[in-house]
């Protein structure tokens, strides 16, 4: 069985609305957030989970515009932050995407010859949502990629599995990742921060659409896991790669 390293990428900032990343927490203060990708091989195979976003100019996108206020310095543009790391575009064999909003598939054109794997729920969802759920979707960031559409909980390699985990949105899927500690859970934005996942109750996404389901999604990964890595937690940077242990 492969044993996976865990890389996470930084890609940027955007301010938001506490309330806004945690489900009816802090309403009206705004809390800096980092966008990440994660990057992961077991000496072989050199995938990515997430793209984070894209900033064609001047790596700022202000209060006002759509998606803004984000910042995106030089480095973390998400080739650069790749090459960090030693690896290129070029290298990555496989993208897979939590889910299809710009700040988690934006960067895919890096990334012209790969195959990017989704949900099929969530590909047909972004592609007609209702009308409150249309701007974190970008149909000309994803359309047109070569998709392997998946249905549900799947593996999809050696120490690779994938789990429908909706309801922040219809499709959002975790990633299970077997390391030398244990299974690591790839979250997203079903889990933003640490405060989410470590509360009692555990806090959801304050974006949702279907809060329910978000817990039953919950309950599913706490079952089936050893450790996670949130969507939005700028604590993950404490460690260069997880498990901390490993070679970097």
């Amino acid at each position: 069985m492969s044993k996976f390293t865990i890389y996470p990428l930084h890609l940027g900032t955007i301010n938001r609305e506490c309330s806004n990343m945690i489900y009816r927490t802090n309403p009206g203060v705004k809390v800096d957030f980092p966008l990440i990708a994660y990057y992961l091989t077991d000496g072989q195979q050199k995938i990515l989970f997430d793209t984070g976003a894209f900033v064609p100019e001047n790596g700022y996108v202000p209060a006002g515009k759509p998606n803004g206020p984000y910042i995106q310095k030089e480095d973390q543009r998400l080739d650069n932050a790749l090459k960090a790391i030693g690896v290129r575009c070029e290298d990555i064999h496989t993208v897979i995407l939590s889910h299809l909003h710009w700040d988690h598939a934006g960067s895919c054109h890096f990334f012209p010859n790969v195959t990017f794997i989704v949900q099929e729920i969530e590909y047909q969802y972004a592609l007609h949502p209702i009308k409150i759920h249309q701007f974190p979707y970008r149909k000309e960031e994803f359309e047109g990629l070569n998709f392997r559409f998946v249905n549900g909980d799947v593996e999809i390699g050696n120490g690779l599995k994938l789990i429908l985990t909706p309801g922040h949105t219809p499709g959002s899927q975790t990633l299970l990742v077997d390391t030398a500690e244990g299974i690591y859970a790839l979250v997203a934005d079903l889990v933003n921060t640490r405060e989410c996942w470590e509360s009692d109750p555990k806090l959801a996404n304050g974006y949702h659409t279907d809060l329910l389901v978000h817990y039953q999604s919950f309950d599913k990964v706490a079952a089936i896991t050893d450790h996670i890595l949130e969507g939005h937690e700028i604590k993950i940077f404490e460690h260069k790669c997880y498990p901390h242990n490993a070679q970097s």
